[in-house]
């Protein structure tokens, strides 16, 4: 399966908590068995209110998600669902969510 950088899925798991997972693996690095992903969750099971630049909220089929950045994990490849959406547009909130992770900025 082809994938390319912040494509959505459907989780394979914890579908009724994270029903989608976020690509964030570069496409420089599909050769590798496994995915670098972030789940999302709908904003209204959230809780707490999400962290600004932590935590942005996407539209999924009409439904909004938070961007669970705090849980980055890796997949295996063939563990990904059906792919639904693509975030490209929204890259550099994905980025900047990351950047809070790695960077602390």
């Amino acid at each position: 399966m082809v994938t390319r950088q912040f494509d959505v899925f459907k989780n394979g798991k914890d579908k009724s908590r994270y029903p989608f997972v976020l690509l964030v693996q570069h496409d420089l690095l599909s050769s590798l068995s496994v995915r670098v992903v972030v789940p999302l969750t709908p904003q209204r099971g959230f809780g707490d209110r999400p962290v600004a630049r932590l935590n942005p909220v996407f539209e999924i089929d009409g439904v909004s998600h938070v961007m669970l950045t705090q849980l980055l994990g890796a997949v295996a490849a063939g563990s990904l669902g059906r792919r639904v959406a693509n975030l490209s547009a929204k890259r550099a909130e994905i980025i900047g969510a990351l950047d809070i992770v790695f960077s602390g900025v």
